[in-house]
């Protein structure tokens, strides 16, 4: 039987077709090189037979069978690994997470007033200038020198306070910026690209560029919360199946874990970020379209990405954390041992100037009067002492002498009185004061008790007592600077060690994904030489057309 006579000019054309699709998309591919999130696409191909028992141009050979009918044309489709994906995602969390640590450790590393020259420093001289005060605790211009530093030392914590206040807000209206600006945007986004490529499947066409910007997108997400992309297959009709979108956030630290919707399809939820009394933040689950509340406080399911970062940075209590608290070191650690620092300085300080009735009765002196409290540092605002709120005291800013020089009675039965100006010297409760170059006892506890024998203790967020350094005053702000600086250098080398992962990610991805210019070029003339072939069988099959109809049945005319 023969076959049709112009079935084999069929398989030509489509042969002709798809190599020359095939060189369109080597065309398109190469002109996209350079265009970011490009994914290489290729033409999908499959061999068509017509092999049945109800075949209408079925040709019958040896076996019954037809021998096929060429190539398909199947579609563009992107080259893509959805596992490679997965990882550049995973790691963009962890890399987002460490920078977004890495500007705020920044911020903490370059205050002047936390370092060797700024508190310390101002420490250092306070204490050298008791020093000097003991060798002459008459001198009234010493006794001045005393109080100037000292109102110094209250100045650099004032001044540390205030820059820590400023970087704990700046680093919350980044996250609002990031929320609103960033995550919910690209949220919108995601969700309006998922509905174009629908309706791009559902016509039958790749769409592969707006799968190229979603994917852009998706990646964006990833830097700043940890996401987990779902692809579902969903069966439009009978003979159409195309793949829903969604991405959720895991929440793996309750059991069972818990999954947050941030994209279904066309639908999308937003991030919110609500301050809270204590001035930690939280992380809220909005509706989209009316930035309603759906779940409050889903915090705990940010385990990476920027947000992160700046949760950490923002919350982190460390040693004062309480059970279920965040216990990174970040600002909110540094403000409490500030504040610790400045409450036991003040507290030892007031009590060691005080002049108890013990104190009195053990002088056993006239000279020598219960003077309980008598504080030399109280608070601004007349709450706790912290480092934001401490200042002299009113009756140590109005006499420098304020300071007790001895609770031990004088070594003469007249001492000499301290004269300023060439009047006597009293003290706010009126009694006069009086020089004792002999006795300097209690400048000497100063000195002493500042240099190594204090107990710096606090309470955590449960209220729990903690001890956080026993010493002295400058051994304390040298371990704190150690911490930090310890900190920041683990935090920078967990950082570049994550950009090399993601690095390296992203060659595995761009290897697969990305647009090679001399593998395009072999691509081309495979294409070429397909095409080629094509068109010569194509003029062979003519020619053995045109000797049917022209040769044929000639003989015995």
């Amino acid at each position: 039987m023969l076959r049709p006579t112009f079935l084999s000019f069929e398989t030509a054309k489509r042969a002709i077709n798809v190599s020359q699709l095939g060189l369109d998309t080597v065309g398109h591919n190469i002109s996209n090189v350079n265009t970011p999130g490009y994914t290489r696409q290729r033409v999908d191909q499959l061999s068509l037979s017509l092999n049945g028992v109800s075949t209408k141009y079925k040709v019958h050979g040896a076996n019954g069978q037809s021998p096929g009918l060429g190539v398909l044309y199947n579609g563009t489709s992107q080259i893509r690994d959805s596992y490679l994906d997965t990882r550049y995602r995973n790691e963009a969390s962890t890399y987002g997470e460490l920078a977004v640590k890495a500007a705020g450790l920044q911020e903490l590393e370059s205050i002047d007033e936390i370092s060797a020259d700024g508190l310390n420093a101002k420490m250092l001289d306070f204490i050298n200038e008791l020093t000097k005060y003991a060798s002459g605790a008459s001198d009234v211009e010493i006794a001045a020198a005393v109080r100037n530093m000292a109102k110094q030392v209250t100045q650099v914590m004032n001044k540390a306070s205030a820059e820590l206040e400023n970087i704990l807000n700046n680093q919350k209206e980044d996250l609002r910026i990031s929320i609103t600006d960033d995550i919910n945007t690209t949220l919108e986004s995601i969700a309006y690209l998922n509905e174009r490529i629908r309706q791009e499947h559902m016509t039958g066409n790749p769409a592969n560029e707006l799968m190229d910007d979603r994917n852009l997108l998706i990646d964006k997400l990833s830097e700043f919360v940890n996401i987990k992309v779902v692809n579902t297959p969903e069966k439009i009709s009978g003979d159409l199946t195309i793949s829903r979108l969604s991405i959720v956030m895991v929440d793996s630290t309750t059991s069972p874990a818990s999954e947050f919707t941030l994209v279904d399809n066309k639908e999308y939820n937003a991030l919110g970020m609500r301050e809270n009394a204590d001035g930690t933040v939280s992380i809220d689950l909005l509706e989209g379209y009316t930035m309603s509340p759906l779940k409050k406080d889903i915090t705990g399911a940010v385990t990476k990405g920027a947000v992160k970062g700046y949760i950490d940075i923002i919350n982190g209590s460390g040693d004062f954390a309480g059970r279920g608290d965040n216990s990174f070191r970040g600002v909110p650690y540094y403000m409490n041992m500030l504040d610790t620092y400045a409450a036991t300085f003040a507290k030892y300080m007031n009590e060691c100037n005080s002049i108890t009735a013990a104190d009195a009765a053990a002088a056993n002196s006239p000279f020598v009067k219960e003077y309980d409290p008598k504080n030399l540092f109280v608070s601004s605002d007349g709450g706790n002492i912290t480092a934001k709120n401490i200042r002299l005291s009113q009756e140590w800013e109005s006499e420098s002498t304020f300071l007790t020089t001895s609770k031990m009675a004088p070594s003469t039965a007249d001492p000499e009185p301290v004269l300023k100006d060439g009047k006597p010297v009293y003290d706010d409760q009126g009694n006069q004061v009086f020089k004792d170059n002999a006795n300097a006892d209690n400048i000497n506890k100063f000195v002493n008790m500042l240099k190594g024998d204090m107990t710096f203790a606090s309470v955590n967020r449960d209220n729990e007592r903690i001890v956080l350094y026993t010493g002295g005053a400058s051994e304390y702000m040298t371990s704190l600077m150690s911490t930090r600086g310890l900190d920041y250098s683990l935090n920078n080398t967990l950082l570049l060690a994550s950009d090399k992962v993601i690095s390296g990610h992203a060659d595995s991805r761009d290897a697969i994904s990305a647009v090679s210019v001399d593998e395009e070029a072999i691509n081309m003339m495979t294409y070429q030489n397909y095409y080629n072939a094509a068109v010569r069988y194509m003029t062979t099959l003519d020619e053995a057309l045109n000797q049917i109809i022209s040769g044929m049945g000639l003989v015995g005319r």
